[in-house]
């Protein structure tokens, strides 16, 4: 049911769209599919078009049917490479975020398994072996798992000192039984993100068995050496995983740390609680354009017979990233942002 969706999966990331003025970089149709699937009510793009019930060609055989709010578009496999631009807009997100806040990281490190894997494997792009992770960055997160059953009381969920910590980005479309089967609040993307780890490590031991001797793993063992691969799921409602919220708020500390004096703030905690908000608001609005976009980008091929998709096999593929940090920072996150949050009257404050 989309309703009982829209109203266990949101968090505090969730409505943050709602909040941020309209830029440039944004599509006329993206906000109201925005608006309307956060408020678990039909797609104005399907109604509109006379989409709704009209087959798509996906790579199983036979078609799938396309419902009212769109779950069976977005979640569907098409022959065509459509939910990397997800990826892709979310990864700059995080890259952007570490950026700012002058955290140690590195995006794909597929050097460390370049001597016990194959170049040729490591770097498929086609194929990718499923083993390198999105990035690797130095911060101070809680121990892992930081929920659930196997967080031991409150004291587990306290962050300790500063780590090298792998994590991957996972999407995580509505519908399905990763929403149907929860009553948690979001507890599909914390679901999602308790796996990847179980994932990684089965990837190593596939891996092992296929190019290194026989009765070693030394892929599995690198692997281990590193830790826990922690995931950061963001749902179809732009709700985040439990380690989105701890990333976030580690980041926010260093961002404010370091902007808190040139910002001109009373204190680091005045900085940090405008970077909180700011933060959140950077993320849940990417994500939730992001899932918009991917849902738009599918929208072409609803009632396409498979031999016209076919034919779009060699379309041109999610919209390159966008441009790199030029040192001007974040949109949201500069010190001309910051004193217009504040309260206008200060007369009262110590010298």
């Amino acid at each position: 049911c989309a309703a009982r969706d829209a109203w266990f999966a949101p968090d505090c990331f969730s409505p943050q769209f709602l909040l941020g003025w309209p830029t440039e970089s944004h599509d006329a149709r993206e906000f109201p599919e925005m608006v309307c699937f956060y408020l678990g009510t039909p797609s104005p793009a399907l109604r509109s078009g006379g989409h709704v019930g009209a087959s798509i060609p996906t790579t199983t055989s036979g078609c799938t049917v396309c419902d009212a709010h769109g779950f069976a578009l977005r979640r569907c496999h098409l022959p065509v490479v459509t939910f990397d631009g997800f990826h892709v807009e979310v990864m700059d997100m995080w890259e952007g975020l570490l950026r700012e806040a002058g955290v140690v990281h590195e995006p794909e490190p597929h050097h460390i398994f370049d001597t016990l894997i194959p170049a040729a494997v490591l770097l498929d792009a086609a194929n990718p072996p499923g083993i390198v992770p999105d990035f690797w960055a130095d911060v101070s997160l809680p121990p892992y798992p930081a929920f659930g059953a196997g967080a031991a009381g409150a004291g587990a969920r306290q962050p300790v000192g500063v780590r090298r910590l792998f994590f991957d980005v996972k999407g995580l479309q509505g519908g399905g039984s990763a929403y149907a089967g929860t009553r948690v609040q979001s507890g599909a993307v914390a679901a999602r993100a308790a796996r990847v780890d179980t994932d990684y490590r089965r990837h190593a031991q596939r891996l092992d068995q296929r190019h290194s001797p026989a009765m070693t793993t030394p892929i599995a063992d690198r692997l281990r050496q590193y830790g826990a691969v922690r995931g950061l799921a963001h749902g179809a409602y732009a709700e985040g995983s439990p380690d989105v919220h701890h990333l976030a708020s580690a980041l926010a500390d260093c961002i404010a740390h370091r902007v808190w004096r040139r910002w001109g703030a009373r204190s680091e905690a005045e900085a940090r609680s405008f970077v909180v908000a700011r933060v959140r608001r950077i993320i849940g609005s990417t994500v939730a354009r992001a899932m918009a976009r991917h849902f738009l980008r599918r929208l072409p091929f609803v009632g396409l017979t498979r031999a016209a998709m076919d034919r779009r096999r060699q379309a041109v593929r999610a919209r390159a990233a966008r441009a790199r940090d030029d040192g001007a920072g974040i949109d949201g996150l500069r010190a001309e942002d910051f004193h217009p949050a504040q309260p206008a009257a200060r007369g009262g404050d110590a010298a």
